[in-house]
Order: structure tokens, then C-alpha cells, then sequence
């Protein structure tokens, strides 16, 4: 949700810095699921898994969703410092 208003509040304020946030509110939310699913015990996880099946399953489809966003976000990242670097080697951007 944070996210998602603070890419409406970006887009409307015409704010470049501010559409950065949610990709990087991905990348916390990512990075604190895959903590959490990776270091849950057996215990915990059996709780979760029998009384709360449901709320355990979403758990883990977000956190697959989020991984793959942010997946796509460096692969946009990486793509872009690629282009960039390219124009810049072939002299495209100096403007002579």
C-alpha cells in the first residue's frame, strides 16, 4: 500500500527521486521475507502451516512475487547503466 501511494504521489508531483522508493520498498520487503522464511524453525513453521494455512501460503507467494520484482528491477537497472554506457562510449550523448 505504501508503495503504491507513494508511486501516485510521485507521478502526480512530477518528483523523478520519489518514483525510486517503491522499487526500493520492494527490495526491504523482499529482502525481510526471504529473512524471515529462511530462518523460521520447524516449530513455528508447523504452527503456521496447520492453524494458519492460508495467511502461510500468501506469506510465501508474496515474498516469491517480491523476489521476482525485484529481480525485474535490477535487470532494468543493469540494462539501463548498459545503454548509458554504451552512448556515452560511442560519443552519443556529448552532443557534438
Amino acid at each position: 500500500i505504501l508503495g503504491c501511494i507513494t508511486s501516485i504521489i510521485a507521478t502526480l508531483s512530477k518528483t523523478p527521486g520519489l518514483q525510486a522508493i517503491p522499487p526500493l520498498i520492494n527490495l526491504a520487503m523482499a529482502v525481510w521475507g526471504m529473512a524471515l522464511w529462511g530462518n523460521m524453525s520447524d516449530t513455528c513453521r508447523e504452527f503456521f502451516e496447520t492453524n494458519y494455512y492460508e495467511l502461510n501460503l500468501l506469506f510465501h507467494i508474496n515474498v516469491v512475487l517480491l523476489a521476482f520484482s525485484l529481480l525485474v528491477f535490477v535487470c532494468v537497472i543493469c540494462l539501463g547503466f548498459a545503454f548509458l554506457g554504451g552512448a556515452v562510449a560511442t560519443g552519443g550523448l556529448g552532443g557534438r
